[in-house]
Order: structure tokens, then sequence, then C-alpha cells
């Protein structure tokens, strides 16, 4: 009987490593009496036996007797107490006025249709309010968007809403650019012209949008949109 029960016992162990943190659902425990009768067998180990129990013991938090008592055995037969799994790392939205790095940009506008911008054109450093506009935008008017311009140098820095700050893009007016064009003149509320060049206002999902039909004296005719 003595190496019946550390047969058992043995295989018990070896279930246990094998089945690591796993939780045996469908297990049905040995009646009262029968427990008690293999818990007063307990001492009959080989030492290779009394060597694994102890380990395993030792490895889950109990006292290291080489014994198979009754919280072992309880052990052996539930597996592994359950750990907590941990909680995914939460990513907080970057806030209205928050700074988006080129890639982050590059990412918002992806998932929203939008094609990344042309040539050179760099998003580091734009206003996580200016991607979010440009977006609405899309959306509101039904229009392919290419963005031509947005924080790299060589645009005016007048005014804290300058391209330098994150505030705006330029989009473009011709070929695809004509479908937003006819949209701004047609829904948004036109107001006094920024010098030579037209100027219309309008809200786009709370955001306050300012485009100016830009026409620089070098050429190359575009949207100026500050998104605040």
């Amino acid at each position: 009987m003595g190496f019946r029960y550390d047969n058992a016992v043995h295989g018990c162990l070896a279930a246990a490593q094998d089945r690591g943190a796993r939780r045996e659902r469908h297990h049905r425990p040995a009646p009262p009496g029968r427990r008690r009768a293999f818990h007063r067998r307990r001492r009959h180990l080989r030492p290779a036996t009394a060597q694994a129990a102890a380990a395993f013991q030792r490895s889950h938090g109990l006292a290291a007797d080489g014994i198979i008592g009754p919280n072992t055995w309880n052990r052996l037969i539930n597996g592994a107490k359950k750990s907590t799994p941990a909680k995914p790392a939460t990513t907080k939205p970057a806030p209205a006025n928050g700074k988006l790095t080129h890639r982050q940009a590059l990412t918002q506008l992806a998932a929203a249709g939008i094609k990344a911008p042309v040539g050179r054109t760099s998003l580091g450093g734009v206003r996580a309010r200016t991607i979010q506009g440009v977006i609405a935008l899309k959306k509101a008017s039904g229009c392919t968007i290419t963005i031509t311009g947005g924080t790299e140098s060589g645009h005016s820095t007048r005014g804290n809403h300058s391209h330098a700050n994150g505030y705006k893009l330029d989009l473009r007016t011709r070929d695809e650019g004509r479908c937003v064009t006819n949209w701004i003149k047609a829904t948004q509320r036109k107001g006094a012209p920024r010098g030579k060049d037209a100027r219309w206002h309008g809200t786009l999902n709370g955001i306050s949008a300012e485009y100016v039909y830009e026409i620089p004296r070098s050429g190359g005719v575009h949207w100026d949109i500050a998104f605040i």
C-alpha cells in the first residue's frame, strides 16, 4: 500500500508540473473518508518523491516538509494558485493642445483614410487638435485630402497660430483638391480677406477653422488652414 500511495503522489507531482498554473476544472475530489485514509499513509514516500514533494511545496509557498498533508494535497489536485493577470497599460489620448510626433500624426491620418503628406512635408510637433480638425474636414466634406505643408521650416512664423507652432496645415486646391475647395466656398462663412487672400471661417466637430485661399507671389496656390 505504501508504494501504491508513493506512486500516486509521484504522478500528482508530475501532473502538477505539466499543468503549471492551469486549474483542472472538471476534477472531482475523493470522498472525505477516502482522503483521510490517503493522508494517514502520507509518510510512506520514497526519498526521491519526498524531495520532489518538498520542491513543489517550496515553489507554492507551503511548508517544505516533504509530507503530503491536506494543504499540499489540495494544491496538487486543484493546481497552482491563479495568478492575477496584469492590467494592460492604458495610453492616454493626447490633449487638445498636445503635440504629436510625425509618426503619431501619420498613424491617425491613415486610420481616417488620409494619405501621407506629399514631398518633404513634416508633421513633427503638430497639435493633436490640428490633426483632429483635418480629419473632421474630410468627414464633413467627403473629399480626398492632400496635405502639402505642415510644421517644416519655410512658412511664415507670424502670430501664435502658425505652422511652426503646429496650428496650420496646407492643403492642395487643384486636381483632387477641387472637391474641398468647392465645399469650403459653398458651406463655410466668408470673412474679411487676409491681405489679398480670400478667407472663410467655420467649425468642424467643435474645432474652429480658418481657411485662407493663399496665392503666394512665387506661385503654388493652396489652402492655408488654421485649426484652433
